[in-house]
């Protein structure tokens, strides 16, 4: 998976700015259509020029098509998960910041799909490109994020389910790379995680009695990779409770805006993990 500064800044921009623009109503040339805005074309820029720097400079190649098997790739499917989650979270924080600006629903629904769907292309033919490839299924895992925030937004039920993501450095990973850490390579330390918000699932007093805040999420990761020869990479199934921010109310719209991005991360919690190797392990804590 590609996490970029993206969304960061589109955060950074909301928090400050929810502080700002009720206080500067009067000038024109501040408010918070104009900094979301500003937010959203910088977050493209900064965006497209790191993706250059980082994969594509100086990495020139004739078009090159790529397939990777899927889920029975190198990483047995977390990059894939990894493209999902990144146009969701994309899809998410420019509904939100919009929705926040005072952009009406269909504003916000069209550039919700129109950028991540852009990015996302974009960032393929930079590939196709470069020694990495094209790859088409990388593409429709991308546009399933988005297909999913879609969904969400047009069945109401369907916000019950949230796509999250969760990371924490593998031992494994930081031994064998000291000096030169890369979130993208350490996939023992990534974890993909569906949240079911049961209070509103359950049904008649049986939802009602469950707390608003605590979900329950089923997540997926894996261990191994890359990392001795003759070892072999395991899949691993998770499952733990879950924070739902947004069954805590507020009346701030800042803080509304500001929770349902902050949601879209699980955090650590009590859990279990069971490995294809049969090895099941209870956690306290359950980091990944």
């Amino acid at each position: 998976m590609r996490i970029k500064l993206t969304i960061l800044l589109l955060l950074f921009t909301l928090l400050v700015a929810g502080q700002q623009a009720d206080s500067t109503q009067g000038k024109r040339w501040l408010n918070k259509k104009t900094i979301v805005t500003t937010g959203i074309v910088l977050q493209q820029m900064g965006s497209l020029y790191i993706e250059y720097k980082w994969w594509w400079e100086g990495n020139s190649h004739p078009f090159i098509w790529l397939n990777d098997s899927g889920f029975n790739n190198y990483s047995y499917g977390m990059d894939k998960l990894g493209h999902a989650y990144t146009s969701y979270l994309y899809f998410n924080v420019i509904n939100e910041s919009m929705k926040w600006a005072g952009y009406n629903e269909k504003q916000r629904l069209l550039w919700s799909i129109i950028l991540p769907t852009s990015w996302a292309l974009s960032i393929e033919l930079g590939d196709a490109f470069s020694t990495w490839g094209f790859s088409v299924p990388d593409l429709l895992f991308n546009l399933g994020g988005i297909g999913y925030g879609v969904l969400q937004q047009r069945v109401p039920y369907m916000k019950n389910i949230n796509f999250k993501y969760s990371y924490f450095p593998s031992r494994k990973y930081k031994e064998m790379n000291p000096n030169n850490w890369a979130l993208t390579e350490d996939y023992d330390g990534h974890a993909y995680w569906l949240s079911f918000d049961l209070h509103h699932m359950l049904p008649g007093k049986l939802g009602k009695k469950w707390p608003a805040w605590l979900n329950i999420a089923t997540g997926y990761s894996v261990d191994n990779y890359r990392y001795k020869a003759g070892t072999k990479m395991q899949r691993e199934f998770l499952l733990s409770f879950d924070i739902n921010l947004n069954g805590i109310r507020s009346k701030s719209a800042a803080l509304n805006a500001t929770k349902s991005i902050l949601n879209l991360i699980h955090l650590p919690l009590p859990g279990i993990k069971h490995s294809t190797d049969g090895n099941t392990q209870h956690k306290l804590i359950l980091l990944n």
